[in-house]
């Protein structure tokens, strides 16, 4: 991601204001192919990545108020700054999941489960912690 990306991607001049609403949230990836995609992306290669496994329905029941869905990387912005608006994350009952069923597969139906505002309690529903790391395209985690 960078500032001509962002710019680009929500039709904008000034960056700020994306990176203002990306930062005030904490991003999870919904499946584990979301999470290899992001760890052979070029800009991840031969790195390692400290991962949280989290019990899905505490968190959901702990920060229900405050999960937002998108259906797509909000983050990406290459190789290609596709379109994006800023009220792109939706609440859980607006979020048009039976939608993206009838154009994607389930598997790939949310792209990414925020958290607005962050998560202070993170301890109790942390179920794992995992480092991934990719070696010769394979990853391992």
């Amino acid at each position: 991601m960078d500032d001509k990306g962002v710019c680009k991607a929500l039709g904008m001049d000034d960056p700020s204001r994306g990176y203002v609403l990306l930062n005030s949230m904490v991003f999870f990836w919904p499946t584990r192919e979301r999470l290899r995609t992001m760890i052979r992306a070029r800009a991840n290669k031969g790195m390692c990545h400290d991962l949280l496994v989290v019990d899905t329905a505490k968190l959901v029941e702990s920060h229900c108020d405050n999960i937002r869905l998108s259906p797509m990387n909000s983050g990406a912005t290459k190789p290609v700054a596709h379109p994006r608006r800023l009220d792109l994350f939706k609440r859980l009952e607006d979020f048009p999941f039976d939608d993206r069923l009838r154009s994607h597969q389930r598997a790939k139906a949310v792209a990414e489960v925020c958290v607005v505002g962050g998560i202070r309690d993170i301890g109790d529903v942390v179920v794992d912690i995992r480092t991934a790391v990719m070696v010769n395209d394979l990853i391992d985690f």
